[in-house]
């Protein structure tokens, strides 16, 4: 499990599925692809992942991914 938690503005509810597709981004220099890169990585090791609020008022972004693999 990975936390990641920033004190921005957050992001919307009916934002979030947005934001882990390619090309989508709040900034206008962005590129849109981190978030994306994420959901692929949880979907191709049938992991989850959620957002909601950190105690800052930002997101919270919690990624979860099988445990089982070795580690090197």
């Amino acid at each position: 499990m990975v936390r990641v938690a920033d004190s921005g503005p957050g992001l919307a509810p009916e934002r979030v599925a947005d934001a882990f597709r390619r090309g989508w981004s709040t900034k206008s220099t962005g590129r849109g692809l981190g978030l994306a890169l994420v959901g692929q990585v949880v979907r191709r090791h049938g992991g989850s992942y959620e957002v909601g609020r950190s105690d800052d008022g930002g997101s919270l972004f919690t990624v979860r991914l099988p445990g089982g693999g070795e580690r090197s």
